[in-house]
């Protein structure tokens, strides 16, 4: 088995300006110990979003290709954490960073090129390894009826078809654009049956040691 994980870029780096270095060391370590073939992709979180937003005025593809810089930066500081391999698929090609998961214990990947979230290429890594599942992690750890950050009544979806969530959450994905799963991963995940478990780090390392998840389910 190998976890294909998508790591929002906001858990690295919320938007207080601290790098969380601790609760992602640890999930690195966790990942380590329970020694299982892991792919980590890292996204661009606030980073990404500060830089593009800033620029607004430049064209869609030039302020993704700021996003994917961004995703670089964050995939080599993640990679560093853990001693993890180190890939990204906008220099390489993604052709050649799946010949050589094929061979690698633990990775690290970054953004990919204009128009795919770090969450498509997450889905994308996984149906080629042929593994049937996608872990996406996040700060608020599972999709909400509402943005818990802001309100108290937003309550947990724990479980949500593809359908469903394609006619909720089917607004066309821009560069930076901060929604719980990319749709245009959704509609490849649908395509080809695989679930994706959202949850946050704590969630994950709970969910393999107690068998016991807590988040949501996308099937």
């Amino acid at each position: 088995m190998t976890f294909v994980i998508s790591l929002g870029g906001s858990i690295l780096i919320p938007e207080t300006g601290k790098v969380e270095v601790k609760k992602v060391k640890g999930l690195l370590n966790f990942l380590k110990e329970i020694k299982e073939k892991s792919v980590i992709v890292v996204g661009g979180g606030t980073t990404a979003r500060v830089y593009i937003n800033s620029v607004k005025e430049l064209s869609k593809e030039k302020r993704d290709q700021i996003g994917i810089l961004a995703t670089k930066l964050n995939a080599t500081l993640v990679a560093e954490l853990g001693d993890f391999s180190l890939l990204h698929p906008s220099e390489i090609s993604m052709k050649r960073t799946l010949m050589r998961l094929k061979k690698l214990k633990y990775a690290v990947i970054s953004g990919w090129k204009p128009g795919f979230s770090t969450d498509y290429v997450t889905s994308y890594i996984a149906h080629k390894l042929k593994e049937d599942k996608v872990i996406n992690l996040t700060q608020v750890g599972g999709i909400y009826t509402k943005d818990p950050t802001k309100y108290m009544d937003a309550r947990l979806i724990s479980r949500i078809s593809w359908e469903e969530f394609l006619e909720r959450f089917n607004d066309p994905w821009l560069p930076g654009k901060h929604v719980p799963f990319d749709p245009l991963a959704a509609m490849l995940c649908k395509k080809h049956k695989m679930k994706t478990y959202v949850t946050n780090i704590d969630g994950l390392i709970k969910w393999i040691k107690e068998d016991e998840f807590v988040g949501t389910i996308l099937y």
